[in-house]
């Protein structure tokens, strides 16, 4: 959800700036107040793409490849036997669990 959210104010954003800096459907151009305003404008829309970039790589939880290694926990009822049986049933539900 947080990408997404991310991703919809990034573009958002981007259009907002375009349209005010290259004075998009009928707008007026940005007019900057200072000798270099422009520039700067350009910048922190630059930035603001780093960041998005950078939070697309961001990992989020364990892999699948964790879930796979990890030991299967012990029976939630004390004196239920590990047959055959329920082990299969316990390595299908891991696989289900995994995907």
């Amino acid at each position: 959800i947080g990408l997404g959210f991310s991703l919809y104010h990034f573009v958002n954003l981007v259009v907002g700036y375009t349209v005010g800096r290259f004075g998009l459907f009928g707008l007026p151009r940005l007019k900057p107040k200072a000798e270099q305003g422009l520039l700067v404008c350009d910048f922190g829309c630059l930035l603001l793409l780093i960041g998005f970039v950078i939070m697309v790589f961001v990992e989020t939880g364990p892999g699948t490849h964790d879930l796979e290694d990890r030991p299967l926990p012990p029976p939630v009822v004390e004196g239920v036997e590990d047959d055959e049986e329920l082990q299969e049933y316990r390595q299908r539900y891991r696989q289900w669990r995994i995907g």
